[in-house]
């Protein structure tokens, strides 16, 4: 279950953008049916979350990309494919120690962390994070599921040199979990949780106490300055914000467009 604090706080730039928007509303305001926002998501985050809260009917027209990792959102709009991306704090990190120009932060949501987790398989003789050393572990390079590992690794007087590592997409970790082909799985998502329904896998432990909780939404600095885009980014912002909230309230009707999404089951 997602946590009741989940939300999105919005930037002064989004703020900024929306007023803007209404004061022009009866002049020269940008006509934002010719707008077109590119917007990556992860499968059963905001895209669903639109579905669910009925604030898909925009004035605009969005086109969803599909992309599960935060590193993805970032090339994305660094290759001009995207308008919209979002990705945990360790993404933005590294996005800004490499290029801090290439993308601007505009909002920040807040996620549950007990869905961040290590799994192990059910029969599994692993109890503990120090019976980690030798065995084959799964996580993904540049993520939060990179973080944790290391400091849950670290806490227990282990380091990746003590570990054999697995540095698999999430669809590809799913697969090797499945099969068995690695010991151990550090994840987020839908697909911790396909693991844990399908093949019983066991949390050896979740990302809580270890990870803020905080994700970022980047745009492009190209939509970023261009007055219908960003126009259009400020009104999605705000009904993201809206969906958010309208989510804490519905957690039933948001399980339902979420199990049709993701294959997981609404319970």
């Amino acid at each position: 279950m997602f946590s009741i604090s989940r939300f999105l706080k919005l930037s002064s730039f989004v703020l900024a953008g929306f007023l803007t928007a209404n004061a022009q509303a009866q002049s020269n305001a940008p006509d934002l049916s010719k707008v077109t926002l590119r917007v990556a998501y992860y499968k059963g985050l905001h895209k669903a979350l639109f579905e669910a809260a009925k604030l898909d009917n925009t004035p605009y027209k969005i086109d969803w990309k599909e992309f599960n990792t935060g590193g993805q959102h970032i090339e994305a709009i660094r290759a001009g494919s995207i308008d919209l991306g979002s990705g945990s704090e360790i993404t933005g990190s590294f996005a800004a120690q490499e290029n801090a120009s290439a993308v601007k932060v505009v909002a920040t949501y807040k996620e549950d962390l007990n869905n961040q987790g290590l799994f192990v398989a059910k029969d599994s003789p692993i109890t503990t994070i120090a019976d980690l050393k030798g065995k084959r572990v799964a996580y993904t390079r540049g993520t939060t599921s990179h973080y944790y590992l290391y400091k849950m690794l670290k806490e227990a007087g282990l380091s990746f040199n003590d570990i054999v590592e697995k540095p698999l997409a999430p669809s590809d970790g799913l697969s090797a979990f499945a099969k068995g082909e690695v010991d151990a799985w550090a994840v987020w998502g839908f697909n911790g949780q396909i693991a844990r329904q399908q093949f019983g896998a066991r949390t050896l432990k979740t990302a809580v106490g270890y990870l803020s909780g905080n994700f970022q939404i980047f745009a492009s600095p190209a939509a970023f300055n261009d007055p219908a885009k960003s126009a259009a980014i400020a009104d999605f912002l705000l009904r993201l914000q809206q969906a958010y909230a309208w989510s804490n309230k519905n957690y039933a009707e948001y399980a339902k467009v979420l199990s049709k999404e993701t294959r997981v089951k609404e319970a």
